[in-house]
């Protein structure tokens, strides 16, 4: 019983899942790769291959940058695996380094742009010979809106025996490097606007402010009219005569994790004529000021 509901509740999440995959080409999305070396150190390697190690007498540095753009910036990235096709390698482990400027696919060579490298290492994995699936999501997860994105460098330790990968020029498409990322998009704290309110002196009003961010889980003001339910999100007021006219103030909701605020204008309306300079028996000082007008205008 316990597996199956287990079961139910991945299929449920996996519901709500959305996918992004980046590849020149076949799926679409901005790709760019290269790789300098260090022996021709003003050399821009923009080819259908990559590499890392050992070629020559010297090292090779391959880039790469997948443009995540597409991704919500609030979106909860549960997977993303980066996809490279080798076609040969020596099974020496390589190394995943951010890259901390920005590039053009023409323009690194190892004297203008190794040293944009960061020294961090975020990811490792031992290279395989045709296909090899990297899981990237710690990486991927830093790359989403307002972080910077600038790719990364691929890295073997020092003159260690190569590896070549196929770049975004190789053919076939379906080749090519390729970053799949696994995300679920989350709903806006506050998905609609309060519209204007009205009230009636001496009618209870309530309203529910839960219907404009149904995923809010504390609601607070600081009005000093209205009574707010925290939990519930429902405003309750008896307005008398004296709140008549329009009463502005702002709701702040909140997941726990983040807060907006909800603007609310609530006009309080009274019905029935007013009473003026007349006291409810209706022998108030108003008609005491008539009669003595009265007198004196009476002919002698």
């Amino acid at each position: 019983m316990r597996s199956l509901l287990v079961a139910l509740v991945l299929c449920s999440s996996l519901a709500f899942a959305e996918r992004l995959t980046v590849q020149r080409g076949a799926t679409g999305g901005t790709t760019r790769d290269c790789y300098v070396w260090e022996e021709a150190p003003a050399y821009n390697g923009n080819s259908d291959t990559l590499y890392t190690g050992l070629v020559g007498s010297t090292d090779k540095v391959s880039f790469l940058f997948f443009d995540v753009s597409a991704l919500p910036p609030d979106a909860r990235v549960s997977e993303a695996r980066l996809i490279l096709e080798t076609y040969a390698t020596s099974g020496v482990e390589i190394e995943l380094h951010p890259v901390t400027a920005d590039w053009a696919e023409t323009f690194p060579t190892w004297t203008n742009f190794i040293g944009n490298v960061s020294p961090n290492i975020k990811v490792r994995f031992t290279p395989v010979a045709g296909r090899n699936v990297i899981d990237v999501t710690f990486l991927v997860q830093t790359w989403i809106a307002p972080r910077q994105n600038f790719g990364v460098a691929l890295r073997q330790a020092p003159l260690t025996s190569s590896t070549t990968f196929r770049s975004s020029d190789s053919m076939p498409d379906s080749l090519r490097p390729a970053l799949e990322v696994i995300y679920e998009p989350i709903a806006p704290l506050v998905e609609t606007s309060v519209p204007a309110l009205s009230a009636s002196c001496s009618v209870p009003f309530r309203y529910p402010l839960r219907a404009h961010a149904p995923n809010a889980t504390r609601f607070t003001t600081t009005s000093t009219d209205v009574a707010l339910d925290e939990v519930t999100g429902e405003l309750t007021w008896t307005p008398t005569r004296g709140d008549r006219g329009s009463h502005a103030f702002t709701v702040e909701v909140s997941d726990g994790s983040r807060s907006e605020p909800i603007a609310v204008e609530l006009d309080v309306q009274c019905s029935g004529p007013l009473t003026v300079g007349c006291s409810a028996s209706g022998f108030g000082p108003g008609l005491l000021v008539l009669g003595l007008l009265l007198v004196r205008r009476r002919p002698s």
